[in-house]
């Protein structure tokens, strides 16, 4: 279909009357980069405003389902969540999803295809098309994560996050607008170690210290963990969840998480449970069941998150996640220089997420792409990243966040990585060094090559190191200065 041509267009932009502000949004997208790739406004019109043959449908419109009925109307062609149509018939298109935020992402398909490319939120391809062509399309797009997130400084622009198909914010303090079709958010923001939030010490201590963690016979004032075999404990906490969900409209997931220490308890009812369950994660569990069903009763949608993180990492036995439970796999030991299915580093890692499969219909993952210990360090984690995210997806993991360096700009490749990582958990069927090499050309340009040379030198250094040779998160630099950091291959 000719879109424009020697800055000419008879085609209109058709949104539904009572269109969704990400429907109208993706409509303005639409209309701002055709303008910039065809000099040519198209007109942005209501359904049933005396339509042209020549239109682009921008959401389901009535018009649209005329138009398109075996797209939008029947239980084969019902769109649901995120999934979307791109589909030409003569002289019109039909973008459309299951909700407006997939009707933009959508949009973004379509611009893709006809070239335009957002390397970073502040750099961009946009090609010059004076005759703008869109092809023959008939494409359904389910995306397999309903959670994308990533954590890079340099990435934390709404706009961007849109484009890229991110649609959640762990950590980041980035808000997806209703523009943008909204965004998937935990209850007040509050995404990890929320026992501290969910139970106050500051409240509840002096006069209910059993409600906190007992180690060595000692109920813990300072870097506590709860008591979660206690049973006022679910009560307060679902009491909270409950209010964090109500003060959070439209969120459906709430966390009740361990606080980012170790000093689980050990009082007796928890300990014969860790004895029973083979594992300090088998209290958690059931702390996040309680609460789940306490909560089930009032916020039937919502999900009640959990972590299997250090020290419940591995799962228990004979317990099983609450229907509403969602497990949150954190492997914060793992090597991230090679894949989750081969070092024997991550052996725990591989462990827990099979076991963790067996016992949650839920499950995120809260994985690491960074040296923690210096994020300025070369960290050559991209070769087994795309099998890591396969794995995840072979054991019914839903949703990925990928935490990077969200403390500053910089950082090793931040923009590849952040770039990399939308495509992934956008599309993970795409290949990551087809990707790789996308970006590299469209970014660096006439550097692209030498970037390359550098990213490969610490890539082959690593590889050739022997299996010695690892990437933690904490020890990188004087674990690895007779390896890919050493002396010659800094120099070079």
């Amino acid at each position: 279909m000719l879109l424009a041509s020697h800055r000419t267009s008879d085609v209109r932009i058709v949104i539904p009357g009572s269109a969704d502000p990400a429907e109208r949004y993706a409509a303005e997208e639409l209309q701002r980069y055709v303008e910039r790739m065809a000099q040519v406004q198209l007109p942005v019109v209501p359904a049933g405003a005396g339509l042209a043959d020549s239109a682009i449908f921008v959401g389901a419109s009535k018009d649209a389902a005329g138009r398109f009925p075996e797209c939008l109307s029947g239980a084969d062609g019902k769109l649901t969540g995120e999934s979307y149509v791109l589909k030409t018939r003569g002289r019109q298109i039909l973008l459309a999803g299951g909700t407006p935020r997939a009707t933009l992402y959508a949009v973004y398909d379509l611009l893709e295809r006809l070239g335009v490319r957002w390397w970073t939120p502040s750099e961009e391809t946009v090609p010059f098309s004076p005759a703008l062509r869109v092809p023959e399309l008939d494409v359904r797009v389910d995306p397999p994560l309903i959670y994308r997130a990533t954590w890079y400084r340099n990435a934390m622009d709404a706009d961007w996050q849109a484009r890229m198909r991110l649609d959640a914010g762990t950590m980041a303090p980035v808000y997806l607008q209703p523009r943008h079709g909204g965004m998937e958010r935990f209850a007040r923001d509050h995404s990890g170690h929320t026992y501290a939030q969910l139970v106050p010490t500051e409240r509840y201590f002096d006069a209910h210290p059993e409600y906190f963690s007992e180690v060595g016979g000692v109920r813990l004032r300072h870097m506590n963990q709860l008591c979660p075999t206690h049973p006022d404990v679910a009560a307060i906490g679902a009491e909270t969840a409950a209010r964090w969900l109500d003060e959070t409209p439209g969120c459906n997931l709430v966390s009740v998480t361990q606080n980012d220490h170790n000093n689980w308890c050990t009082c007796k009812t928890c300990a014969a449970m860790i004895e029973k369950t083979g594992a300090p994660s088998g209290p958690a569990l059931h702390l996040a069941n309680e609460v789940a069903r306490r909560i089930e009763r009032t916020h039937p949608r919502a999900l009640v998150d959990t972590f299997a993180y250090a020290w419940t990492e591995q799962a228990p036995r004979g317990i099983e996640a609450h229907p509403k439970v969602l497990v949150r796999l954190a492997p914060i030991g793992n090597c991230f220089g090679h894949s989750i299915r081969t070092c024997p580093s991550n052996e725990r890692c591989r462990e827990a997420v099979r076991n963790w499969a067996r016992l949650a219909r839920h499950l995120f993952v809260w994985h690491y792409v960074t040296d923690f210990f210096h994020y300025m360090t070369p960290f050559p984690n991209l070769p087994p990243m795309e099998d890591d995210i396969h794995f995840y997806l072979e054991h019914k993991v839903k949703g990925i966040f990928m935490q990077g360096n969200g403390n500053s700009l910089g950082g090793d490749m931040a923009e590849l990585k952040s770039y990399l990582i939308c495509r992934l958990l956008w599309d993970p069927a795409r290949r990551a060094a087809t990707v790789r090499e996308e970006f590299l050309t469209g970014y660096y340009r006439a550097a692209a090559p030498a970037v390359d040379d550098y990213v490969r030198l610490f890539e082959t250094a690593f590889s050739q190191a022997g299996p010695q040779a690892h990437l933690f998160l904490y020890r990188t630099l004087w674990d690895n200065l007779d390896a890919y950091l050493a002396k010659p291959v800094l120099r070079k």
